[in-house]
């Protein structure tokens, strides 16, 4: 089984391909989502958030009992390194054996970066096309294709604490261009947004910040302070969601 965590469509398409070229089952995960680590390989693809895990995936894996049995291959896609990711991963998934691959796509965290122009953000894609077959075929071998230095481990920890403290929603607000489609409010993976008078609200303190609900806006309408105005949104090409 292939499991996927996906804001702005770059972990879903990889796992729908590596479904393909696996020939295993891929299955969204959402806030119901509980996993079942029977048989191998048990695949993880997630977006690397702060050189880890999107909150979400932090919590099934804290939640599911896995055995020295178990082998899990997690592929982070990012925008430029997932730092300690292997580290965390292993970590929470003990005992189980973990293989960790890296992906480099577009970032899509714009509170921070830039989307780049589009002619590199075409090339970053297709190179991203090219490894895949190579990360599936380790896969199939039982490898991995990532391994961070255990120089890095504290740096991994901090990042760990600024993800928890940047998760914050006060400063998510809507310009008078939304149309009150519901939209960010149906698709959130957190649940923490609701519609009132035809505006979205965020009603919890904390959520994933993977900014699905910000990219994916048909209106461009959601921001986030002064951090993204003016910033170009992105999702991955034909994705769906």
């Amino acid at each position: 089984m292939i499991w996927y965590f996906s804001a702005t469509g770059n972990s879903q398409h990889v796992a729908f391909r590596l479904g393909g070229l696996l020939d295993e089952k891929v299955q969204e995960i959402t806030h119901e989502t509980v996993f079942q680590p029977i048989g191998n390989p048990f695949v993880l693809v997630i977006p690397n958030y702060f050189w880890g895990m999107p909150q979400i995936v932090v919590d099934l894996i804290k939640e599911t009992i896995f055995t020295e049995e178990d082998s899990i291959h997690i592929l982070y896609t990012c925008g430029g390194s997932i730092g300690t990711g292997d580290a965390q991963a292993r970590r929470l998934a003990k005992p189980a054996t973990v293989y960790t691959h890296q992906l480099v796509m577009e970032t899509s965290y714009i509170l921070w970066h830039e989307i780049e122009a589009e002619n590199k953000r075409i090339e970053k894609l297709m190179a991203a096309d090219r490894e895949i077959p190579i990360i599936a075929q380790r896969i199939r071998e039982g490898r991995g294709t990532y391994q961070s230095s255990p120089i890095l481990v504290p740096l991994g920890w901090l990042f760990e604490r600024i993800y928890q403290h940047q998760r914050r929603t006060h400063s998510f607000f809507v310009t008078k261009s939304c149309i009150g489609c519901g939209n960010c409010a149906n698709k959130c993976p957190d649940q923490a947004i609701r519609m009132e008078s035809e505006r979205p609200k965020w009603i919890q303190r904390q959520c994933q910040h993977c900014l699905r609900c910000l990219h994916r806006c048909p209106k461009g309408a959601i921001e986030y302070g002064k951090s993204t105005i003016g910033r170009e949104r992105y999702t991955y090409p034909g994705s769906m969601g």
